[in-house]
């Protein structure tokens, strides 16, 4: 047998085997539908009051099954509470205007109190003290009741009525 025969015998017996084969089954012969999961849940609330779900695909549509539908869902009839919108930026600062050429003199003299508010009570002063009870007492007498401070004491009091009676309370 020759090359060249035997190339042929290998042509024909190829040639043979294909046509001999059964037709190849068509993959498209049984229609296959579109199968979505179920829906997620809603998203929140946008201020535009919109809201989402989504949802997968579980199994493709093929041989002219039905195709799958919108993988999201929209709902705008949600209600939000949204901030209110920025406010606009204040004006611009104007320059103050210049001040009056000559100001005003203050007046020559303050106006009276209100009547409401009289002048508190003048006490009479306590009488002089004679110079010879001016001494400081002698430290030998325990007794400073009838010293030459008792004059000094009623002063004293007196000065504390006095701020008791501008000062209430």
């Amino acid at each position: 047998m020759t090359s060249m025969t035997r190339a042929s015998l290998v042509v024909f017996i190829a040639t043979v085997t294909f046509m001999s084969w059964p037709p190849a089954v068509d993959a498209c012969n049984c229609r296959v539908d579109c199968v979505m999961g179920t829906w997620g849940e809603w998203s929140a609330c946008s201020c535009l009051g919109k809201r989402y779900r989504e949802r997968v695909i579980t199994t493709q549509a093929a041989c002219g099954g039905t195709a799958c539908g919108a993988l999201t869902e929209w709902d705008n009839t949600c209600v939000a509470v949204c901030p209110p919108p920025p406010s606009p930026p204040p004006p611009p600062l104007q320059p103050l205007p210049p001040p009056p050429a000559e100001l005003p003199s203050p007046p020559a003299e303050l106006p009276p109190p209100p009547a409401e508010f009289p002048p508190p009570p003048v006490e009479p002063s306590p009488p002089p003290i004679p110079p010879s009870k001016k001494s400081m007492p002698s430290q030998s007498s325990g007794d400073v009741s009838h010293s030459s401070w008792a004059p000094v004491g009623a002063a004293l009091a007196t000065s504390l009525s006095l701020l008791a009676a501008l000062f209430p309370g």
